[in-house]
Order: C-alpha cells, then structure tokens, then sequence
C-alpha cells in the first residue's frame, strides 16, 4: 500500500468540545477528563500518555488519515497529525430500512396528539445534551411529549414525569417507525464526530435541531435542517417555531423519499412521469438529459439545472 489508512486515532481532539480544553493542540497535562474514555488513573501518566502517542502516530510514513465530518478534519489539521493529508469519508445508512415507517407508536405510547420531541442516542450523559433535555421538559408544555431512547434501566427510573423514556432498542426497523412518529428529533450533544442519529431521522422524514459547532452542524445543513447556538433556550425557541409557524418548515422537512428500483417498462415509466407533480433534474453534466422530455411528453412541468444540455431541452418547449 502507498499510505496507510486509519480509523479512530483522535483520542484527544473530543475532549476539548465539552470543557473547552486546547492541550490536545500542543501537549497534555492536568486532564479535567481523567477518568472519561480513554481513561487514564494517575494524573503523571497524562503527558507520558500523550507523548508516547504522537511518537507512534507521527512515526508512520505515507499515511492518510479518514475522517467521517469536515469538523474533525479541521480539529485534525490543528493536531499532531497536521502534516498528514486528511480525507473525509461520510458515514452511510441503509435507507432499505431508514425509511418513512408508519406504526402505531403514538397510540402504544398514550401520544396520539402530542407534539413528540425525540432524542435518540447509544449512551446518554452530559455530552449527548441529557441534562438539555431536563430542562427542556421544564420548559415545555403539556401540548409536547419528550421520548428519549437509548436510556439504561436506571435513567428510565429518574426521569421526570413529563419525558417518556425507551431503553435501547436493537431492531432497526424499530427505531425507523419511531423516527417517523416523531414530529421533530432534538440532538443536543456537543461532542459528535458525524451524527448518524440526524441522517437516520431525516431518512424517515423527520426534521431535526442540533447545536452549532458538530460534525452535527454539517449534517443537518445539507438538508435544511435546523441548527442553534449550544443553549437549551435556542433548542426551545427552534422546538416551539417548528409547531406554531404554520407548518411551513415542518411541512417542507417532512416531505417523504420514495425509492423504486430501475424499471424496464417505458409504460411504467410514463405512468410515474404523468402521476408526478413537477419532475425535478438536478444533473451537473448531461448531453441532452431524454428524461426531460419525457416527463414533459407526458405533461409534468420540469425544473432542471443550467447546465450541459438541459438548456436546450427547454427551448423544445419545456417550462
């Protein structure tokens, strides 16, 4: 191989997120997050720790370093391991199951006409907004329904009355139908390299509102999606917006993505064309994009990209 390619190596650049800590920058010391992941029992230990990691890492040669978020190549590039080339490669979903599902969930749950503000996450602590979410049910009204998922069987029995907890679930298709039965997903962490929780919802239809300064903030911009400053007050201003602003961001992020396989039927096909409402062509190079006139043969209005031939398929007649 010409360069090697590693996963995992930024141990010290997520401390710095919640504490506001910069030694990953330069040289570890005194750790205000001695016991957190990766945990380290005595203080002395620290900078040993740091130094014996940037000798092995910097002593590779022709490596690439992947990153799954902008945010961390950045952090990266700030590091250590700054003279390295950085790439990033987003994590992916399985949108065969990430998919608008509908369940009964609202009525299992006693929410049918609740206004069901989800957090979703692997483990919850401080990090992942947990205590955003305390305040949050402080704030909010009885018109709202706070469902967590994720909680262990000790969170579940201190939460307050007002937020409905589920322990982690290991069914997918479950977690899908609870995505789409919620009206908006809440990810208030400040420590996250990518955010699969933000995409997997969105995949079902389900707007979102995360804090600024993420990999969370890329994510959820890229699909028009909410972003705030890191204050649960921000989180209850964009919450109580999504219900009251007549349905306008709600309705827009809640638009669905059906999926269907290639057919070989051009009647099929023209059956689609005619059965849609506006066919959308965002292509970045075509020739002369047939699809067009297609669509525009079978009377559906067309919208498509000024570029390559697409131009001239509108002087055909298209609109």
């Amino acid at each position: 191989m010409d360069a090697a390619r590693l996963l995992g190596i930024y141990w010290p650049l997520l401390a710095l997120t919640m504490v506001k800590c910069e030694q990953w920058k330069s040289h570890c010391s005194y750790c205000s997050q001695l016991r957190r992941y990766p945990a380290c029992f005595a203080m002395s230990s620290v900078s040993k720790n740091f130094e014996r990691k940037r000798k092995a890492f910097t002593g590779v040669k022709n490596m690439t370093l992947i990153t799954p978020s902008k945010w961390l190549a950045d952090l990266t590039r700030q590091s250590f391991l700054k003279e390295y080339p950085v790439e990033v490669h987003y994590n992916t979903i399985d949108t065969s199951i990430f998919k608008p599902t509908p369940s009964d969930f609202r009525e299992r749950y006693g929410l049918k006409d609740k206004f069901i503000v989800l957090g979703v996450a692997n483990v919850w602590e401080d990090r992942k907004g947990l205590f955003d979410f305390y305040k949050l049910a402080q704030m909010l009204d009885d018109r709202y329904a706070i469902v967590l998922v994720g909680l262990s069987e000790k969170q579940n029995k201190d939460l307050p009355k007002n937020i409905k907890g589920i322990q982690r679930t290991n069914s997918l298709q479950e977690l899908a139908a609870i995505y789409t039965a919620a009206d908006v997903l809440v990810n208030p962490s400040v420590e996250e390299t990518f955010g699969m929780t933000p995409v997997e919802e969105q995949a079902c239809g389900t707007p979102s509102i995360v804090y600024e300064d993420t990999a969370c903030e890329e994510v959820a911009l890229q699909n028009g999606n909410t972003v705030v400053p890191q204050d649960v007050n921000a989180l209850y201003e964009a919450i109580t917006g999504y219900k009251f602003n007549g349905g306008v961001a709600n309705n827009t992020c809640r638009c669905k993505i059906i999926c269907i396989p290639r057919t070989n039927s051009p009647q099929e096909l023209a059956a689609i064309y005619t059965a849609a409402d506006v066919f959308a062509n965002p292509t970045y190079e075509d020739n002369y994009p047939t699809v067009n006139l297609e669509a525009h043969a079978c009377g559906t209005r067309v919208v498509t990209y000024d570029t390559g031939g697409s131009r001239e398929t509108i002087k055909v007649g298209i609109k």
